[in-house]
């Protein structure tokens, strides 16, 4: 049974024609596609899956699952790492809430954060990190505050991030 958010290309929406398509995918019995941030979607498929199955584990393999997975691992009564985990790994600013006691120096910004708090922050260099992106996506090093000025600009209106001391 998998939930995933895109089929390979040039796969079809058969079980059948996904395990022509890879051995790897050969032998599955279903298949979900559905966005990793959409919980309720999930919990219900995994929900009408566990009439038929017996579901005994749960399986990430893709960051935007994290949290999906927990939730299903909790309804299933499965064990995982624990909802707070998986919420925490999934949002950079709240690693380091969480873990603030290990973190260096952050603070939470805006894509439109104003000159003037690029004119305050003369800690650098310093990380500068997207909160809800995976995969280091929009991570970027700034060396100084006329940089992060420069560097807030190219992230979408409003983006949460968080600015951290480089360590």
């Amino acid at each position: 049974l998998v939930i995933t958010d895109m089929l390979p290309t040039g796969a079809g929406t058969s079980v059948t024609e996904l395990g022509r398509h890879s051995p790897v995918l050969a032998g599955l019995e279903d298949v979900a596609v559905i966005d990793g941030s959409q919980h309720l979607p999930i919990l219900r498929r995994v929900s009408t899956w566990e009439a038929d199955y017996d579901i005994r584990g749960v399986l990430c393999l893709g960051e935007v699952f994290v949290e999906a997975g927990g939730l299903v691992a909790d309804m299933l009564g499965l064990h995982h790492p624990g909802l707070r985990a998986t919420r925490v790994c999934r949002n950079k600013y709240l690693q380091r809430l969480f873990l603030r006691r290990w973190s260096p120096r952050s603070e939470l910004v805006t894509s439109l954060a104003s000159g003037s708090f690029a004119e305050d922050f003369a800690a650098g260099p310093a990380v500068l990190k997207p909160v809800g992106r995976f995969a280091s996506s929009g991570v970027q090093e700034v060396a100084d505050p006329e940089e992060l000025a420069r560097c807030l600009n190219g992230y979408e209106p409003g983006e949460m991030l968080v600015l951290e001391t480089k360590v």
